[in-house]
């Protein structure tokens, strides 16, 4: 028999209105399916106190910290209990699909299926046992998220053999004044195992410029052993460029940018070194390095620690200005520092009716 499998399949009905579909299969049982229409929306200042917690907080633990904290976890606690009634006690379909569900979730893999655009509408991660007070993503034996339209990885040939081959791209733009050199590089040499020079090769790009990684991913296309992994140790932005116009004016003026041509709206970048230049920062977005993966066959992109540097988080959660307002300061006791980041709605998904626009900038 094997393992059950629980596919939580979300879709949007209308705007702050969603289904999901639960399908519980495997184990030589017969599949359980059950179906839920309901609200959901998670207002700005919510998802900014979720964010603060799971990234700021565990940086800056000091007072008055713990007491926002403690607020908050109350809230997600809440939140993790509402989901579950609107997913599992929604009509005797689903309260059957819990019931038998519950006897073995610690050998149950839950598989969380949306749209790209829709990825970060509801935090399942959070969904909770209100009788048992357990989150079902620490209960469950795993909890992945996938979408119906994932990218299909580029085959290795079948008479490949020998290791798998990653290279590490590990880009510190600010020198000395950035995380360790080795921080992310050490846990990954440790976490492939004793025997990770006979099933892994593990290489580092230096300098750490996307030119340079260009050259060393075509070098290893051409000599017939492509690399299977790029793994992104550094720091990414989401930030929206200027119009279309101003935009070659606007990029001369602050760094370069590697661009697969001029576009509006906010977008995803990665940073990497750019040693000839007074920053040591050159932002490519996600087509150009796109293009340039699936050109050398590499098979899979880790992204990794993208806001490593910001060592210096607020003591309590920005406050999300409403519209029409202008952003308002972190807050924070005399003694906390200064927080160095960009402004918060520069970090979040554009709040847009574009779904098209917020699937690229996903991408």
């Amino acid at each position: 028999m094997g393992q059950r499998t629980l596919r939580i399949t979300q879709s949007k009905e209308s705007a702050g209105q969603f289904r999901v579909d639960l399908r519980l299969e495997g184990d030589g049982l017969a599949p359980q399916t059950a179906t839920s229409t309901f609200d959901f929306s998670l207002p700005p200042q919510q998802r900014e106190d979720l964010r603060w917690y799971l990234e700021d907080y565990l940086q800056y633990p000091h007072d008055p910290a713990p007491t926002v904290a403690a607020r908050i976890e109350g809230d997600l606690q809440r939140l993790g209990i509402d989901l579950f009634q609107h997913v599992f006690q929604a009509d005797d379909d689903a309260r059957d699909l819990w019931a038998t569900l519950r006897q073995k979730l610690d050998d149950t893999r839950i598989e969380v299926n949306t749209s790209v655009a829709e990825v970060a509408s509801i935090p399942w991660e959070l969904i909770r046992d209100p009788k048992t007070d357990a989150a079902l993503a620490l209960r469950a034996a795993s909890f992945v998220r996938s979408h119906s339209k994932a990218a299909t990885p580029p085959e290795l040939p079948h008479n490949e053999s020998g290791p798998i081959r990653i290279l590490l791209v590990i880009c510190r733009p600010s020198g000395d004044g950035d995380v360790p050199f080795r921080s992310v590089a050490t846990q990954l040499i440790k976490g492939l195992g004793d025997q990770a020079s006979d099933l892994f090769r593990l290489d580092v790009l230096r300098p750490a410029t996307f030119a340079r990684l260009a050259l060393v991913l075509r070098q290893a296309k051409a000599a017939g052993e492509p690399y299977h992994v790029v793994h992104f140790d550094g720091h990414g932005m989401y930030a929206e460029l200027p119009d279309t116009a101003n935009v070659m004016r606007w990029l001369k003026q602050l760094i370069p940018v590697v661009l697969s041509g001029p576009r509006t709206g906010q977008h995803g970048y990665l940073l990497f070194e750019k040693p000839d230049h007074d920053s040591n920062m050159e932002l490519v977005d996600g087509p150009t390095l796109g293009h340039l993966l699936v050109e050398t066959d590499v098979s899979l992109l880790v992204l990794n620690a993208c806001r490593s540097a910001h060592a210096e988080a607020p003591t309590q959660p920005v406050s999300v200005p409403r519209e029409g307002e202008a952003p308002a300061e972190p807050r924070s006791d005399a003694q906390a520092p200064q927080e160095r980041r960009p402004p918060a709605q520069e970090r979040r998904p554009p709040a847009r009716d574009d779904v098209h626009e917020q699937v690229r900038a996903f991408g």
